[in-house]
């Protein structure tokens, strides 16, 4: 089955158990724009109704919970020196 990114991205979070809720805040979309995303991938899958435990079950059969699309990925810095951290965290707050 051939997904936009949108419907990858929502497959890899349904595959590791991320609400509707949670994906919207992540994705920055309405709640309504996930169900809608759902309900288009149920009828890919040929899934009835919009079943989103099912299609998250679906998802993890299917492997997406292992690759993160490109979409999601996030650079990130790990800083070790305490004194660095502290300094950053005062800042940004």
């Amino acid at each position: 089955v051939e997904l936009t990114q949108r419907e990858d991205e929502v497959m890899f979070l349904l595959a590791n158990s991320i609400t509707q809720e949670k994906i919207g805040q992540l994705l920055k979309i309405s709640r309504s724009t996930v169900a809608n995303c759902i309900n288009q991938l149920c009828l890919k899958f040929y899934i009835a109704g919009s079943n989103t435990r099912l299609l998250g079950e679906l998802a993890t059969q299917h492997g997406y919970h292992t690759s993160v699309p490109k979409s999601l990925w996030r650079p990130n810095i790990i800083i070790l020196d305490e004194e660095i951290a502290q300094l950053i965290t005062t800042t940004t707050e």
